[in-house]
């Protein structure tokens, strides 16, 4: 199996088997930056997912977004 390019920090890695779609390396920050690259994609994308998050964010703080 060959070496792929992490599309956060362009590091050399190997791919775990089991995701072939695999693009980011296991370091922490790029797993962090993989997680908030989704989650701003979700958001502009998917307005239940949108109107989820702020009832969330509004249980889970005590006030509404601004």
């Amino acid at each position: 199996m060959g070496k792929w390019r992490c599309a956060a920090c362009g590091c050399l890695f190997v791919p775990r088997r089991n995701v072939p779609q695999q693009r980011y390396c296991a370091k922490r920050a790029c797993q962090r930056t993989r997680r908030r690259r989704w989650q701003r994609q979700r958001l502009q994308t998917d307005a239940d997912y949108r109107a989820n998050q702020a009832a969330n964010l509004v249980t889970d703080t005590g006030h509404a977004p601004r």
